[in-house]
């Protein structure tokens, strides 16, 4: 499926098997750490499907929304769970903002991104809904801004993905004592 969309919309930068090996790797490797109790997570910007459709395909019991705004993109994640026949993946082809605007009481257990930015007002408001843990891939260190936000949460550890030693794993958790340090949060529970 990425080799047929990829010839019409840029998934991923080749679909030659040698640019799409690391990712199926990482993606799996990341599932492999995934802890079996979460419920339900949120991955935003998933593009092509990584990290995203591995987990939910090694995770079945847990419900994985993927957030795409580009609608091709969007189109080709639904296609994929439908053709996968994955019950547990849902497909929001919109912009984060839209998403929390829409579901204002929704909540998720874990919520993941990787190699996109999130805008500042975006990443506050995710983290008033305090998620359990947040899976953050990204380049040898996290953007100054996301690391300032990330206050209501603590790193609880940063791996290095095996064999790409410019890629990294970071795991956040929501702090045990309540925290009036989240943005725009009264800091109770």
């Amino acid at each position: 499926m990425l080799e047929k969309w990829g010839a019409r919309i840029r998934l991923t930068s080749s679909t030659a098997w040698s640019n799409l090996e690391p990712l199926f790797e990482e993606a799996i490797w990341a599932a492999s750490l995934y802890p079996r109790v979460r419920r339900c997570h949120l991955d935003v910007g998933s593009g092509g499907g990584f990290p995203a459709i591995p987990l939910a395909i090694l995770n079945p019991e847990t419900g994985v929304e993927l957030v795409e705004a580009r609608e091709r993109r969007a189109a080709f994640l639904e296609t994929v769970a439908a053709e996968l026949r994955l019950p547990n993946v849902t497909v929001h082809a919109r912009r984060l903002d839209a998403l929390l605007a829409a579901q204002p009481e929704k909540s998720w257990d874990a919520v993941s991104w990787k190699a996109i930015r999130l805008e500042r007002d975006d990443l506050e408001q995710m983290l008033r809904r305090r998620p359990s843990e947040l899976w953050v891939f990204h380049g040898r260190s996290l953007s100054a801004d996301e690391a300032d936000i990330l206050t209501s949460h603590e790193l609880a550890e940063r791996r290095s993905v095996p064999g790409r030693a410019s890629s990294h794993l970071s795991i956040y958790r929501l702090r045990s004592a309540p925290d009036s340090s989240i943005p725009g949060g009264s800091g109770r529970r």
